[in-house]
Parts: C-alpha cells; structure tokens; sequence
C-alpha cells in the first residue's frame, strides 16, 4: 500500500507556471543577445588583426605550390588564381 501512495505522489508534482516559464525564456533570450556581442567583439578583433597583418600575408605562388599543391591540377588552380 506504500508504494502505491508513493507512485501517486510522484506523478502530483508541482508544475510551473505560465509565468516562469516566460521568465525562463527571457533569460535565454538575453543568454543568446550576450553570446552575440561577444561573438561581434571577436569578429572586429579578427578583422582588425587581419588588417594589421594583410601585407605580411601576402604570399608568392611558388610558396604556396610547396605546401598544398599534390598533382598538375593543383598547381593550374593556384596559377590561375
């Protein structure tokens, strides 16, 4: 007879409601907003470093056949571009 009496308990569970729920969501909301401007801050920071570094990036295409070029087709895709 107890375990029965617990099984009804256990399904009787206090359930939220509309408003924190609503809260809830709110919260994410705002979570989401914050992950955003951080990902904006390391977006410009990205760029900017990038503008920094744009001259040294510059690399010649005999450099770049060394690294990543495997067969002749390779090689006529970094010479075209």
């Amino acid at each position: 007879m107890k375990a029965s009496l617990k099984v009804a308990q256990k399904g009787s569970g206090k359930r939220r409601s509309r408003a924190e729920k609503v809260s809830r969501l709110k919260y994410i909301i705002e979570l989401i907003k914050h992950l955003e401007r951080k990902i904006d801050q390391v977006d410009l920071r990205t760029r900017t470093l990038m503008a920094g570094l744009r001259e040294w990036m510059s690399f010649e295409p005999s450099y770049i056949q060394k690294g990543a070029c495997e067969d002749d087709v390779d090689v006529e895709i970094i010479t075209c571009v």
